[in-house]
């Protein structure tokens, strides 16, 4: 089957055709809640997000339907996302560990202690692996490799 990139999702089985037709989203429905991840489901492989999804996400905000992001970005790199969406909900970034309102406010920041940060550190520093930690939005690394600007770019 020949799948047109724009009108495909990557599921838990690769690529998969997105039906042709919107569904509804009806007030009243059950659902209160509906998260997603960035990359791969609500962005399309040149990471913008399609003017079908934004129709969607505004169906559903009109359907009372709560919508939000979750993602293993950082907070700078998703919440101009949440922005283009004009969502006014939390979202949920750097693998959980960040839950930031739209505001700005932080509700949940969750970080290695420094002394278990130290460990991991001094750990990886017996092998001749790179390292990237995180901190305060930014990534860090104990020494550049082949693949540093590429994942730097990625954030």
């Amino acid at each position: 089957m020949r799948m047109n990139h724009h009108n495909t999702s990557l599921g838990p089985h690769g690529p998969q055709e997105l039906p042709k037709k919107r569904a509804k989203v009806r007030k009243g429905s059950c659902i209160r809640l509906v998260v997603v991840d960035l990359d791969g489901t609500l962005l399309d492989a040149s990471k913008v997000i399609r003017p079908d999804i934004k129709m969607m996400v505004r169906d559903m905000r009109k359907a009372q339907v709560r919508f939000t992001i979750a993602t293993g970005r950082f907070h700078k790199s998703a919440v101009r996302y949440a922005r283009e969406l004009d969502l006014d909900t939390p979202i949920i970034t750097s693998s959980g560990a960040q839950i930031i309102d739209a505001s700005g406010w932080t509700l949940s920041d969750l970080r290695l202690s420094v002394s278990s940060a130290y460990k991991v550190i001094h750990e990886a520093e017996k092998t001749e692996g790179v390292l990237y930690g995180f901190f305060e939005g930014e990534a860090l690394v104990n020494r550049p490799s082949t693949f540093t600007p590429r994942y730097s770019r990625s954030l």
